[in-house]
């Protein structure tokens, strides 16, 4: 059974994950797109890169035990699917 500090890496680095890929799959393009559609004055990308950040953002440099950072620093850019 996974510790409590364990169990909690393990969350973020889950949503580390799912933030720094935001944008590149069909459920979140279609997220994207109601959210620009329903306030404009955020673009596509503006959304994709502020989630990117927040991926970035929360990298805790030294805290996995088998060294390097805990979440992927590397954004992608998004694949742009406009309909």
């Amino acid at each position: 059974m996974e510790n409590s500090t364990e169990k909690w890496i393990s969350v973020f680095v889950s949503l580390g994950d799912r933030l720094a890929d935001f944008g590149h799959d069909t459920c979140s393009q279609e997220i994207i797109a109601a959210a620009v559609a329903a306030n404009p004055w955020f673009s596509y990308e503006d959304i994709v890169f502020a989630a990117g950040a927040l991926a970035t953002g929360w990298t805790v440099r030294g805290s996995n035990p088998g060294g390097g950072e805990i979440f992927r620093t590397v954004i992608r850019a998004p694949k742009k699917s406009r309909s």
